[in-house]
């Protein structure tokens, strides 16, 4: 009998853990997908819809409020209470073997001394640990595990990875973008090297056909000339390069 109820607490051990590392592969590949679905999404943000700020801040309050949402069930999957009885349930309904819920009142009885309190004879009970012994050894626990859903994680979250370096690696601007997003929370964008620009005339009204003329100080060291996007309603930006006066002044004038 002793060497039955080492088998069985091996087997429920085994599934367990097997368990436990479903959920956990689960859990990273969805976490993973997300941020780049994420990182899409910013891209997108940065290079094609041009939202508002406060369609922006929006979508990026989403995106936060899905993280969480995602790290706090993944959390709760991995470490939510369970049981030997639970996995040797779990084990039963699943082997396609008929354990006629000997496994389960094996589990429950195994360690009791004091069976014959309830009215239990001590020979049946070790006859039932013994048979549900027997039928677990045909029974291969790891195989039980829904591993097609992890796979089916890992399968969406490499698309998605996939798809992100592709649009990474085209974009040289990408890392800019990402930075960019970080900025508009940073309490102090100064700290992280970000260039401060000032921008004169600032909003201003003037009269069709009348030439504007708009002057930028670059504050902070800059690696590039920058450029201005122009924008008539919601048609695709245009790209302005700015002319450099010197001493970090750059200034351009439409007509």
């Amino acid at each position: 009998m002793g060497h039955a109820t080492t088998n069985i607490r091996n087997a429920l051990a085994h599934y367990r853990r097997a368990v436990l590392t479903n959920k956990l592969v689960e859990w990273v590949a969805w976490v993973g997908g997300g941020l780049c679905l994420a990182f899409l999404l910013a891209l997108l943000m940065e290079t094609v819809f041009f939202p508002s700020i406060l369609w922006r801040r929006l979508i990026q309050l989403a995106i936060c409020a899905a993280a969480l949402l995602a790290v706090g069930w993944g959390m709760w999957q991995l470490l939510r209470p369970s049981s030997p009885s639970s996995w040797a349930l779990e084990i039963e309904r699943d082997a396609g073997v008929a354990f006629d819920n000997t496994l389960v009142s094996a589990v429950d009885f195994m360690g009791d001394d004091s069976v014959e309190r309830f009215g239990f004879s001590r020979e049946l009970v070790d006859a039932c640990i013994d048979q549900a012994a027997s039928r677990l050894g045909a029974v291969r626990v790891t195989t039980l595990v829904p591993w097609h859903r992890s796979k089916r994680a890992l399968a969406v979250a490499s698309i998605l990875l996939v798809v992100a370096g592709v649009f990474f690696l085209r974009d040289r601007q990408a890392s800019l973008h990402l930075v960019r997003l970080y900025l508009q929370w940073s309490p102090k964008p100064e700290a992280t090297g970000a260039v401060r620009f000032q921008i004169d005339p600032g909003d201003i009204k003037v009269v069709e056909g009348s030439a504007v003329r708009i002057r930028v100080a670059c504050h902070g060291r800059t690696g590039e000339r920058p450029v201005l996007l122009k924008r008539v309603s919601r048609r695709v930006p245009e790209v302005v390069t700015l002319d450099d006066t010197g001493n970090g002044i750059f200034q351009v004038e439409f007509i």
